[in-house]
């Protein structure tokens, strides 16, 4: 016991004992008084409610705007999608269609016979070529078409 006596008074110093409060004289205080009831103005909860529904208006109405945007902006950009693939679907097609056309125009040529053309049309529709007096030429002024106002002699 000894030892716990050295311990215990180790840390223990005079005066730090807690005071006994049970013992102590008991004080009523007067009773608090209520502070005087303000009257509360309605107006204001009111202005607040008032002002909570527009900002809530204005913010769905700005998040419906955004919302269409989107909308027509995913639009747009699915339209153009399809249109590039179209552009480039027709852009083979019209490559498919020309080396065709070149195809029978090149065979076209080689079937055509210069000789015969000649021989049927100075011998069956007695066609001849034109003397140097015949042929007139003239320059048009401008890249448009020629009006005719009376007979080419």
């Amino acid at each position: 016991m000894a030892v716990d006596e050295r311990r215990h008074r180790a840390y223990y110093s005079p005066g730090s004992e807690a005071m006994d409060l049970s013992t102590a004289p008991r004080i009523d205080y007067p009773p608090e008084e209520e502070p005087e009831k303000r009257k509360v103005r309605r107006q204001q909860p009111r202005r607040a409610k008032r002002r909570n529904l527009v900002y809530l208006a204005a913010m769905i109405a700005v998040t419906g705007v955004i919302f269409v945007f989107c909308v027509q902006y995913l639009t747009i950009r699915g339209q153009t999608a399809s249109m590039t693939s179209d552009v480039a679907r027709i852009r083979e097609e019209l490559n498919e269609l020309t080396i065709m056309n070149d195809e029978l125009e090149a065979e076209i040529n080689t079937n055509i016979d210069y000789n015969k053309i000649y021989d049927t049309a100075t011998g069956d529709y007695g066609m001849v070529y034109p003397n140097k007096g015949q042929i007139r030429t003239y320059n048009a002024d401008g890249e448009g078409y020629i009006r005719k106002y009376q007979d080419i002699p």
